[in-house]
């Protein structure tokens, strides 16, 4: 294999694990060519890739840092995943995965003992709710017979008064 730089010094590096074996070194700027002298864009275009070539080479990441961006990446991935199929809320409507979010649910609930069945606790609650309601009801409707009582007499009061 012949190293690019041995047949164009000013090329870019060769990719890949073995940049040490590149001999020759390369001058910090692309040379300039009557023919890019000729064509401006070439060499506008030359050195865009010059500048990205050269950034590849000054910001590799150690074997460690790219697996833990790696395992980090996928991760994060799996979650964004996981969340998106079983958690996030499509509408009341049914849509595509109203099935999986369902069947989902119902292992999470077995996985965690809830159950359906009503506790007796939660039944004292619910009957010690009705009961105040009851009781509530009764307030308001006796307050809205002495609001009723009080306009009648006052009616009354005013009709004997003219």
């Amino acid at each position: 294999q012949i190293p690019i730089a041995a047949s164009a010094p000013w090329a870019p590096p060769a990719l890949g694990r073995h940049r040490s074996r590149i001999t020759t070194t390369r001058p910090t700027t692309p040379p300039t060519t009557t023919t890019e002298a000729s064509y401006p864009h070439h060499s506008v275009l030359y050195s865009r890739a010059w500048k990205i070539s050269n950034l590849g080479e000054s910001m590799v990441l150690s074997e460690r840092a790219q697996r833990a961006w790696k395992t980090g990446t996928a991760i994060v991935t799996a979650w964004v995943t996981y969340y998106g199929l079983f958690h996030i809320d499509y509408g009341s409507r049914d849509h595509a995965l109203s099935g999986v979010q369902r069947w989902h649910r119902r292992k999470l609930d077995e996985m965690l003992g809830i159950t359906g069945k009503k506790t007796s606790s939660l039944e004292n609650q619910e009957k010690t709710q009705e009961e105040q309601n009851e009781i509530v009801d009764k307030e308001k409707e006796l307050a809205r017979k002495g609001v009723e009582q009080f306009l009648r007499s006052a009616k009354r009061e005013y009709e004997r008064d003219r």
